[in-house]
């Protein structure tokens, strides 16, 4: 077991090494005073293998049959300068879930509708100059209950309460720009805390943009939870899936964003990001839609501005014309 976990946590060390070449990525930037950035848009979400505690995958298996777990997830993304240098933001999804059999019957096992978790982030803009420096306090609240009576139930999320941290530095040289964002999470509730680390690299111009992204989570100890072993995820609510009720993920997930300028400030985004390697992880495809709009409520200074004059100012003498004789 010491050997087959030493193999993991070089699978994922490599793993959060590639991170920090490619890169979701304008973490560095944020809106300016009496600006609102609003995301809004449809995800989807499948995964039919698990990355196991030493790197391998293994098929989801729910009541002794292979199955898949699917995500819609519909969201409001809205981030506000409040402040000079400071910002709000928050993420708000209503998610519809499912476990279906992957065999030609395509059966439904387990499903759930609702509410996902509520993101929410203050951000202060340490730097303005390149490169940018801003740090950011997150926070993660469940808005469902992960109760869950047998196998036909599927919870939302993991109901953890998670607080952490982020410290986003963000480069631009004309039109390509770089960032990395390392940072911390605190989770409670018998789930392991995580170092987590967001890298993006791309390019935009004034009608289009685009990037690489990638974002590794790496728990800091192996937890249970609910569980018997590391790698029998019985859990009742779990759908057999790490993607749900996992004590201590580990993994590394690419992916790549482009967008386009559709009027003035408003964009359509289309993304896809895919899960590389893990460690009590789901190995996932994700792919999602969204349009994006900037919204300016600051009001133009138009006063007429008086020239100051110093107190100590006198006007200089001139001498008078002499008349001619």
């Amino acid at each position: 077991m010491r050997a087959d976990r030493i193999s993991a946590m070089k699978i994922i060390v490599w793993a959060m090494i590639l991170s920090a070449l490619p890169a979701a990525a304008d973490y560095g930037w944020i809106p300016r005073y009496q600006q609102l950035h609003l995301r809004v848009g449809g995800e989807y979400f499948k995964t039919s293998e698990n990355f196991l505690s030493d790197g391998t995958t293994q098929s989801i298996r729910l009541l002794g049959r292979s199955s898949e777990l699917s995500e819609f997830r519909f969201f409001v993304e809205p981030e506000y300068g409040f402040a000079k240098d400071l910002s709000l933001w928050a993420k708000v999804p209503i998610l519809q879930n499912a476990i279906n059999s992957t065999d030609s019957t395509n059966q439904n096992i387990a499903k759930s509708t609702g509410l996902g978790d509520l993101l929410a982030a203050i951000k202060w803009n340490v730097k303005e100059e390149f490169p940018l420096l801003t740090l950011e306090a997150n926070l993660r609240i469940p808005l469902y209950s992960i109760s869950a009576v047998d196998d036909t139930d599927l919870v939302r999320g993991d109901g953890s309460l998670d607080m952490g941290f982020m410290l986003h530095a963000g480069y631009q040289i004309k039109a390509l720009f770089f960032s990395v964002s390392p940072g911390f999470t605190f989770r409670f509730g018998g789930y392991a805390s995580a170092i987590r680390l967001r890298t993006a690299l791309g390019a935009k111009t004034d009608r289009f943009h685009g990037y690489l992204f990638s974002e590794s989570h790496f728990s800091l100890s192996d937890s249970l939870l609910y569980d018997s072993s590391l790698d029998n995820h019985e859990v009742i609510g779990g759908g057999g899936s790490f993607a749900r009720l996992s004590g201590s993920p580990t993994g590394m997930d690419l992916g790549a964003r482009l967008g386009v300028r559709l009027i003035n400030n408003y964009y359509f985004e289309t993304y896809a990001a895919h899960s590389l390697a893990g460690r009590r992880y789901p190995k996932f495809w994700r792919m999602g839609v969204n349009f994006f709009a900037i919204f300016d409520f600051s009001v133009p200074d138009n006063r007429k501005r008086m020239r100051e004059v110093p107190l100590d100012w006198q006007p200089e003498k001139t001498e008078e014309p002499h008349a001619p004789r």
